[in-house]
């Protein structure tokens, strides 16, 4: 290589190597998976089903979002996923920047992102107690420990707090809101919306509901909302979570900016939450689930359990208004041999 080569190279600028890094991730993000609107998150189920604040509808209403957004959401929201990382934290589905990210930094945009699961390790000890039922003596701590011994292989343990919310709180709404999600699951006027929902996200990935698994989660949430003392003090969570991995705790930026719901079944991939805030100034957030690593790591039988809370855990935090959008990887053509 020549001297004048080795100049050129040298002399680029580190930022416009991180843009071209960023564009070709981008390019394969697109590439390789196709991303579908089906409708809003609420489904065809009345709206007033829906007990949480965040909401797509009133920030339209309001002026804060033109409806015109709503056309390039899809498009932008499959542009945003990156591959995960092995041994990487569990993250929550929540859709707030992470504190201390930095757009214009390769160390930010190369660290190392685990799948998005509501309530990260905590919401699926919560799905798995819902799954199994009441049992002597358990805790959410205590579930935290049996899931990661037991079920967590690929990721460490994580989830979140933020930067608004004070000690009798975590900050994560998908354990805040954990009695809340057991009266939904006890609530006939509540119980078809979810199972349906829940039906319609197995579906959008060729999974099957296992037999009598939506009885059997209402059972169990009934007894379990009959018993006092599951939830430990918030302070206590994510002490739990930060001493089995010390930096599994993330701080998370208010307010919620989503604007729409992410159900990604691409094996291997998850959404660049930040990176995806930074190109739209935090305007239309994105909630990502990434269905693929529930059934992939928890298997069939928690990870219906591990949809149906992310439905309760959706209707107690929005008011459904969000898209929905099913993402599914591009099925490969196979071209016939020459003759």
């Amino acid at each position: 290589m020549s001297n004048i080569e080795v100049d050129e190279i040298t002399a680029v600028d580190p930022a416009r190597l991180l843009e071209i890094a960023k564009n070709k991730q981008q390019e394969m993000s697109s590439r390789q998976a196709t991303i579908e609107v089906a409708g809003r998150l609420y489904g065809r189920e009345n709206n007033g089903l829906w007990e949480g604040k965040i909401s797509l509808d009133d920030r339209i209403n309001n002026g804060e979002i033109d409806s015109d957004y709503l056309e390039v959401i899809p498009a932008k929201v499959n542009r945003s996923f990156v591959p995960v990382s092995k041994g990487a934290a569990l993250r929550c589905v929540d859709g707030s920047s992470s504190q201390g990210y930095d757009k214009n930094s390769a160390m930010s945009h190369d660290r190392p992102l685990g799948p998005q699961i509501q309530g990260g390790i905590a919401g699926v000890a919560q799905a798995m107690r819902l799954w199994l039922g009441p049992s002597p003596n358990t805790t959410l701590l205590t579930d935290i420990d049996k899931v990661n011994d037991d079920y967590l292989k690929d990721y460490s343990p994580g989830d979140h707090t933020d930067d608004t919310v004070g000690d009798d709180l975590t900050g994560c709404g998908a354990i805040d809101k954990y009695t809340t999600k057991l009266a939904f699951l006890t609530d006939p006027s509540k119980q078809q919306a979810i199972k349906d929902i829940s039906e319609a996200i197995l579906a959008s990935g060729n999974k099957v509901v296992p037999t009598g698994a939506f009885d059997r989660i209402l059972k169990n949430a009934t007894d379990l909302s009959e018993i006092e003392g599951y939830l430990p003090p918030a302070k206590n969570t994510l002490a739990k979570i930060r001493s089995l991995n010390p930096s599994g705790v993330e701080v998370l930026v208010r307010p919620h900016p989503e604007a729409s719901v992410s159900i990604n079944w691409v094996s291997n991939t998850t959404h660049d939450r930040d990176a995806y805030n930074a190109e739209t100034d935090s305007k239309i957030g994105n909630f990502n689930l990434d269905a693929w690593a529930i059934f992939e790591e928890f298997g069939e039988e928690i990870g219906y359990a591990v949809i149906v809370d992310a439905v309760a855990t959706k209707m107690a935090i929005t008011d459904g208004s969000q898209l929905l959008l099913i993402r599914t990887p591009v099925q490969e053509t196979i071209l016939p041999l020459a003759a």
